[in-house]
């Protein structure tokens, strides 16, 4: 037996390729694949019908599932923990162009209801500006009254 393999009967170091009588390699994939790689089961969704269908899914203990509901847009979310014991959480599914045009509109409403607000606090600084303005006139006026009359009476 040769130093460094161990099991010199079975081992091939040229398993990938097998000369063939034409000179050409042979292409092994398709026999490699299925011997060496899994198959894989077609994928399923479970459906249900209403949180009832959704109890009674019967599911093995660590375990979650989604449950496609038949009866309303929704998606029900049940898991175990180790016990066995099930939760239940229920998920709204909408299409997302029904999504972004609520998102739009209230983007719009938004903007509108700011636009207003801005629009009513200019307002009242406007008047709020309007009233000092006056006060500071009047006050110009009865100062330069006084100062009139000051300035006629040197007594004072």
């Amino acid at each position: 037996m040769p130093y460094g393999y161990p099991n010199t009967m079975n081992f091939n170091p040229n398993w990938m390729y097998t000369p063939s009588t034409t000179g050409v390699p042979n292409n092994n994939w398709t026999t490699m694949s299925s011997t060496h790689f899994p198959q894989q089961s077609p994928v399923q969704i479970a459906k249900v019908h209403g949180r009832e269908g959704a109890q009674a899914f019967v599911l093995p203990p660590s375990s979650s599932v989604l449950l496609l509901d038949e009866t309303d847009s929704a998606i029900w979310l049940k898991t175990t923990d180790d016990g066995g014991y099930p939760s239940l959480n229920k998920f709204y599914i909408t299409p997302a162009e029904e999504v972004e045009q609520v998102q739009k509109e209230n983007q719009f409403n938004t903007l509108e209801s700011r636009l207003s607000n801005v629009e009513a606090q200019y307002d009242q600084l406007k008047t709020q500006y309007a009233k000092i303005e006056e006060k500071i006139n009047n006050g110009k006026s009865y100062s330069s009254s006084n100062a009139k009359n000051t300035s006629s009476n040197p007594n004072k």
